[in-house]
């Protein structure tokens, strides 16, 4: 069953201004680290997901690097679903 992200931590930001700086995601039963999400949505794609305004996107994982961590797919909004989260 998929699971919506409610909340996040932003622990790096002081190295990165985008979704890298996300250590962790938080849904209503638990938290993940950044790896962990990255690992689930690339096992289980639409997994994790964030909806805001009535949109829905879900995450996939990406590398850059070594770094591995997640984002949101492209949709309809400019926004970034994922960082405008509010912090867990």
């Amino acid at each position: 069953m998929a699971e919506r992200v409610n909340c996040i931590v932003k622990g790096e930001s002081h190295l990165y201004s985008d979704c890298r700086c996300i250590t962790q995601i938080g849904t209503s039963t638990r938290r993940y680290t950044r790896e962990q999400a990255h690992d689930k949505v690339k096992i289980s794609p639409g997994s994790l997901y964030v909806e805001r305004g009535g949109s829905r996107a879900n995450l996939v994982a990406v590398t850059r690097g070594t770094l591995k961590y997640v984002r949101t797919a492209p949709n309809d909004t400019t926004a970034d679903n994922l960082l405008n989260l509010p912090s867990c």
